[in-house]
């Protein structure tokens, strides 16, 4: 594993969503990400999510994929359908860890996927290349934003 220094490369304001009913998953992955230096806002539900992201859009948005009232497969869909969204990188978090929950979430269009119980280092690896530009795959999400922007 290559080791990232999750302050090179940063832009000034990088937001971060996280999105997961599990209070406990949201208050560890917010804490560690604001321990890292990023600005993090927190939903506990898809409501909460959808609010977050109209008031004001992310960088980056990790989505745990079983929410309640409106699965993390649907909002990443709807999310990547939407000019004003399609272009923020979605990194995919769940607890089953099956081969097909990988599948159905690059299908719905997220960038990355992480099974649960992550492993801190890498989640903040994987923050930082999609946000300093290392990572190709986060590098075309926000192309097509500023291609169906422009």
């Amino acid at each position: 594993m290559t080791t990232v220094d999750v302050k090179a490369g940063r832009m000034a304001g990088e937001r971060i969503l996280v999105v997961d009913d599990n209070l406990l998953n949201l208050k560890l992955a917010t804490v560690l990400l604001v321990r890292a230096g990023y600005r993090v806002d927190g939903a506990a539900s898809a409501n909460e999510a959808i609010a977050q992201l109209e008031r004001e859009p992310p960088q980056l948005i990790i989505l745990d994929l079983r929410l309640p009232e409106i699965g993390g497969l649907e909002l990443a869909r709807t999310w990547k359908q939407d000019p004003r969204f399609c272009g923020i990188p979605i990194i995919a978090m769940t607890a089953s860890g099956l081969r097909a929950d990988e599948e159905d979430a690059r299908l719905a269009g997220c960038e990355h996927y992480m099974a649960k119980p992550f492993v801190l280092a890498e989640l903040l690896e994987q923050v930082a290349r999609c946000l300093n530009g290392t990572c190709d795959v986060c590098a075309r999400a926000r192309t097509r934003r500023a291609t169906t922007t422009a």
